[in-house]
């Protein structure tokens, strides 16, 4: 059964994201009799965020100190009896993430000791001990047309996912566990079509989820994968060749975000849409991913 976090700078879209999944895999189960879904989300996050979500409103950012663990049941239809896995999902604060990679970067302290103390927390260690991590990125700073704001976002979030890749490597490495996969998620992707070039689906026109092209699906994106992240993301694209490079090329994938944005036709700016909208399509397709690792 993998373990799954979701990490990601403040504000990005961490918590929204596994909102998002929920609502697209009840959606797809009322669609697709080959597919079922039960999950045990409660509390925090159905309040604060399938609510919202429902209503069409943005979710407030995740408060500092909220760690949810949420487990996903998915079944898939075989040809004989039923494919099921389950998958639990950690979430905590952008704050809290940021409170583990100063901590694993602290020079002052050895890799241990840095261990030591972020294992007193028994939230933080499940997040950390995950074999897959889905890390939230804002498509729209990989703007073709950036402005000086948004260069110096770039690099902020560029640099901060670099770090939060080592922190991972050197936990992993001293506590001599690995990472299984990871799964980079942009949000916002619709605006950002063509200078992200990834595979699109339309799930809503497939009756069976074993019937898609996976195969060409997956050549369209990986061909695009390095330059996407070289040109990007450059720091870190290096550091995840540093943390990733026993991993299974299988198991390194993006995918979108099925949030609508609205572009304003005069200033060419775009902005989430009130009410909210969003597609299934790439959150079916991450699931099918998590359930074949």
């Amino acid at each position: 059964m993998p373990s799954v976090s979701i990490i990601g700078p403040i504000g990005s879209g961490k918590t929204t994201a596994l909102g998002l999944l929920h609502e697209a895999l009840t959606a797809y189960t009322g669609k697709n009799k080959k597919f079922q879904f039960e999950s045990n989300l409660t509390g925090y996050l159905c309040d604060n965020i399938l609510k919202p979500l429902r209503a069409g409103k943005w979710p407030l950012a995740t408060e500092l100190g909220t760690r949810e663990e949420v487990k996903l049941r998915l079944r898939f239809k075989k040809l004989f009896g039923w494919n099921e896995i389950e998958i639990d999902f950690y979430d905590i604060s952008g704050n809290d993430l940021n409170n583990v990679v100063d901590s694993l970067s602290d020079k002052t302290k050895s890799p241990q000791e840095a261990i030591a103390d972020l294992e007193q927390n028994k939230t933080l260690t499940a997040v950390l001990n995950s074999d897959v991590f889905i890390l939230i990125i804002d498509s729209l700073i990989c703007d073709p047309t950036p402005t000086k704001a948004s260069e110096l976002k770039k690099a902020e979030v560029d640099i901060f996912l670099g770090r939060m890749c080592l922190a991972l490597g050197t936990y992993k490495r001293e506590t001599e566990k690995a990472i299984k996969a990871l799964a980079l998620v942009f949000t916002k992707y619709d605006v950002t079509e063509l200078f992200l070039p990834l595979g699109i689906v339309d799930y809503d026109s497939v009756k069976d989820i074993e019937a898609l092209a996976e195969a060409d699906i997956e050549a369209r994106q990986n061909r695009s994968f390095e330059d996407v992240m070289r040109t990007y993301l450059p720091t870190t694209y290096n550091c995840l060749n540093f943390t990733l490079k026993n991993i299974k090329p299988g198991n390194l994938k993006y995918f979108r975000s099925g949030i609508m944005m609205k572009q304003d036709s005069e200033t060419g700016k775009a902005s989430i849409g009130l009410p909210l909208t969003f597609s299934i399509n790439e959150s079916v397709r991450l699931a099918k991913w998590l359930s074949s690792i």
